[in-house]
């Protein structure tokens, strides 16, 4: 599969592009079947979320969240909110398996940095036992800052 940005200037149709769009409302309502369906691909088990999770406001949930979509189909997204001046929390961070190692996560990441002032620290938790997920973000220059039962607390500072 190849993968081209909203930017690209190839010369692929609009269909056959990545295009990241900023998270809704309407857009989760509209693909809540799909959510599920990526989130169900996960090889590990996922806190469960419901639409009102989904739905659920959170200081500005609606401008940093992002939906990754190929082809017109969501593969991967992202839900993040403003914890405080400083600190953003990525709360929900998943590619459709079969899209992984495609650059649709760093794209999705390069968003949320994009939009953040410099200086602002983006935290997250990730399962102890997903490595691949580790590794990821370390390559992206999170660093473990802590530890719960079950997860690893990551941060980094943009």
């Amino acid at each position: 599969m190849e993968i081209y940005s909203e930017q690209s200037t190839n010369n692929k149709s609009a269909d056959d592009m990545l295009c990241i769009e900023t998270l809704s409302p309407n857009t989760i309502v509209n693909y809540m079947e799909n959510i599920c369906l990526i989130d169900s691909s996960s090889d590990f088990e996922l806190e469960e979320w419901n639409i009102y999770n989904f739905l659920h406001d959170l200081p500005e949930k609606w401008k940093l969240s992002k939906f990754a979509f190929y082809k017109k189909q969501l593969i991967g997204y992202v839900i993040c909110s403003k914890k405080n001046e400083n600190n953003v929390h990525i709360h929900r961070f998943i590619v459709l398996k079969n899209n992984q190692n495609l650059g649709i996560g760093s794209k999705l990441l390069m968003h949320i940095i994009k939009t953040v002032p410099d200086g602002t620290c983006i935290t997250l938790k990730v399962k102890k036992k997903n490595l691949k997920a580790i590794t990821f973000y370390e390559k992206k220059g999170f660093v473990k800052f802590a530890e719960e039962d079950v997860n690893y607390l990551y941060k980094k500072i943009v």
